[in-house]
C-alpha cells in the first residue's frame, strides 16, 4: 500500500512538473509569435474589407429606386387589397340574471361573439 502511494506521488509530481515546464518560455525574450506580426485589429479589418469588397462584387447596387422594384410592397401589392376580408360581424348578447345549477344567483351581463368561426376572404374581384 505505502509502495502505491508513493509511486501516485512520484507520478503526480513529475506530471506537475512538466505542465509547468511546458507553459513557460524556456528563453526570457523569446516567443513564437514573430515582432513583425499583425496585431488581432489589423487582421480583422482587412478581413472586413475583404469580406465588404467580395459582397459587392457579388450583389452590386444600382443607383435609383428602379432596382427595388419587385421587393418592395405597395399599396396594390398588399394581400388585405388583393384579398380583402368579409364581413364577420360582431354580435353582442345579453344574458339576463338567473340561477346556476347549483341554485346560486348569476348577475346578468353582456358578451361579443363573431357570427362565424373563421375568418374568410374573398378572391380577387369578388367584392
Amino acid at each position: 500500500m505505502k509502495y502505491q502511494y508513493r509511486t501516485l506521488v512520484t507520478v503526480g509530481l513529475i506530471s506537475l512538473i512538466l505542465s509547468v515546464i511546458s507553459c513557460s518560455r524556456l528563453f526570457p525574450g523569446s516567443s513564437p509569435i514573430p515582432d513583425s506580426a499583425s496585431t488581432i485589429e489589423e487582421i480583422y479589418d482587412q478581413h472586413d474589407l475583404e469580406e465588404q469588397s467580395m459582397r459587392q462584387l457579388q450583389h452590386p447596387i444600382p443607383d435609383g429606386p428602379s432596382h427595388l422594384d419587385g421587393y418592395t410592397r405597395d399599396v396594390y401589392d398588399e394581400l388585405s387589397v388583393r384579398f380583402p376580408r368579409l364581413p364577420n360581424p360582431t354580435i353582442i348578447m345579453y344574458i339576463f340574471p338567473h340561477l346556476s345549477l347549483e341554485k346560486t344567483p348569476v348577475p346578468g351581463y353582456s358578451t361579443m361573439f363573431q357570427m362565424y368561426e373563421t375568418v374568410e376572404y374573398a378572391l380577387p374581384g369578388e367584392i
